[in-house]
């Protein structure tokens, strides 16, 4: 199996230890794959910026100074980390994510590569639409480029990345989420 192009794209703001913490954890658990790492700072804080590329080669720092909070921020953390993504499939995800063993990207992939999927992830939101949640979420990077993932509230509202699970309901597309204790206790 060639090994396919995946950014990982992790927004946060000010959060030196959990960033660090996810960072490493990914590059720990990466049998299968060389993964690229884009972190957005959505903030002017550059304290830690070092240390996150002291970690890799494999690891862009982008400095995203704004004044949306929540959602939007993650959102546009999210579209600027896409700006900068030249992979297939982009991992969008929170910074308080972390990989536990090897075949965990092996195991999302799958899903797609044999499983028919187009868009896995972690975990369902039961309420809005009963989305795929952005706390982690592999999809073609083109479909993320081509989708505002921007929170909307058109009558039923709609957080960051529900788009994607949105887009393939809409179009017939499979989606998938893991069993997770947050779902199913």
């Amino acid at each position: 199996m060639i090994s396919p192009k995946i950014d990982i794209i992790i927004p946060t703001f000010k959060s030196k230890d959990i960033t660090l913490l996810a960072l490493k954890s990914f590059l720990k658990f990466n049998d299968y794959f060389n993964f690229k790492y884009i972190v957005v700072e959505n903030s002017n804080d550059e304290s830690y910026k070092n240390d996150v590329l002291s970690l890799s080669d494999d690891i862009t720092w982008i400095q995203n100074p704004i004044s949306e909070v929540g959602s939007f921020a993650n959102a546009n953390g999210l579209h600027k980390g896409l700006d900068s993504s030249s992979g297939d499939f982009v991992f969008l995800c929170h910074n308080d994510v972390m990989a536990v063993n090897n075949d965990w990207m092996k195991f999302l992939f799958d899903k797609i590569d044999k499983g028919g999927y187009s868009v896995v992830g972690f975990r369902r939101d039961p309420g809005r639409i009963n989305a795929i949640h952005a706390s982690g979420i592999l999809a073609e990077r083109k479909l993320s480029k081509s989708l505002s993932l921007y929170p909307v509230g058109n009558g039923s509202y709609m957080d960051v990345t529900d788009s994607l699970t949105k887009y393939c309901v809409d179009n017939g597309l499979n989606h998938y989420s893991c069993r997770n204790t947050f779902n199913n206790t």
